[in-house]
C-alpha cells in the first residue's frame, strides 16, 4: 500500500484529470477494466481480444493522460469521476 501511494505521490504533478487526446472506443472498454483493477488477461478475456491487444490499449491510454503507470491513471480517473459526480450533486 505504501509503494502505490508514493507512486500516486510522485506521479500527481504530470497527471491530468482528462486525456490530452480522445479515448477510442476500445480505449475507454478497456479503462473502465483497469479503473477496476482487472489484469491485462482477464481484459482480453472480457473483450476477446489478446493480453498484448490489451496492453498496447493500456500503454496508450496512459501516455493520453499523461501517468506512468496503471495504478496512478485509475486513481486519476477515479478522483475525476467523483469530483464531477460532487459538482453534479451541488447544482
Amino acid at each position: 500500500m505504501q509503494k502505490i501511494r508514493k507512486s500516486v505521490r510522485k506521479a500527481k504533478p504530470k497527471a491530468v484529470a482528462r486525456p490530452l487526446r480522445p479515448l477510442s472506443k476500445r480505449e475507454s472498454e478497456v479503462l473502465q477494466w483497469v479503473i477496476i483493477g482487472k489484469s491485462d488477461r482477464d481484459i482480453g478475456q472480457i473483450l476477446s481480444i489478446s493480453p498484448k491487444t490489451v496492453n498496447a490499449h493500456v500503454e496508450s491510454i496512459k501516455r493520453k493522460y499523461g501517468v506512468a503507470n496503471r495504478v496512478v491513471l485509475a486513481y486519476d480517473v477515479a478522483r475525476q469521476a467523483s469530483s464531477d459526480e460532487s459538482a453534479g450533486s451541488a447544482t
